[in-house]
């Protein structure tokens, strides 16, 4: 695996001040640190009270939390990625709010996406050999969820597969990046980039 790449001193997509050990989601989770940041969320690794575990919490930008409506429809397609269980799909755990946040738990997946180790490679490029290792396990994924699940990704690429430190693909966001730039959409907010994974 690379080296731990520093998330960026940008002004936070999510309009917060997260920091290192405040709890959140009613104090059901600590923050232990940030790990990717995108135009809209930030992800970070959480220690779930509950489940006694690291997570992954996706903040959401605050705005949402002013539209009921439209936080009913976010929270209702992370409830539907619930639903997925697979091997190679990043688990979705809890819609996670307060007062002041909204963020989606997710299983932690120690490693990298396909986009950030692409960096890494000659040409920034990926030999052939190396994609066919992925393309089954991805295809198996991506076949359960549609035929078993009825659930469409909306927003494939190569930030939204991870590889973990076993080399496995993970897919993450089913459907949630893209229900949440419909959300941002209806507020009248342009969303620039991806969700960071």
């Amino acid at each position: 695996m690379p080296k731990e790449r520093r998330a960026s001193h940008l002004s936070s997509p999510v309009g917060s001040t997260l920091a290192q050990g405040m709890r959140v989601g009613g104090a059901g989770y600590v923050l232990k640190r940030m790990v990717g940041r995108g135009g809209i969320s930030e992800v970070w690794v959480a220690w779930d009270r509950k489940m006694e575990k690291d997570v992954a919490l996706k903040f959401l930008p605050p705005s949402l939390l002013q539209d009921a409506h439209l936080l009913e429809l976010v929270r209702s397609e992370v409830e539907r990625g619930q639903k997925l269980d697979h091997p190679s799909i990043v688990r979705v755990y809890d819609f996670v709010r307060d007062y002041e946040s909204v963020a989606v738990a997710m299983e932690y997946v120690e490693g990298w996406s396909l986009a950030a180790l692409k960096v890494d490679r000659p040409q920034k490029r990926y030999r052939v050999e190396e994609l066919l290792r992925w393309v089954r396990p991805l295809c198996e994924a991506l076949e359960y969820a549609h035929h078993g699940v009825c659930l469409v990704h909306r927003d494939l690429k190569p930030c939204n597969i991870l590889l973990n430190a076993r080399e496995h693909i993970k897919i993450t966001d089913f459907g949630i990046a893209h229900a949440i730039r419909n959300a941002l959409a209806q507020q009248g907010q342009l969303v620039y980039g991806a969700l960071p994974t």
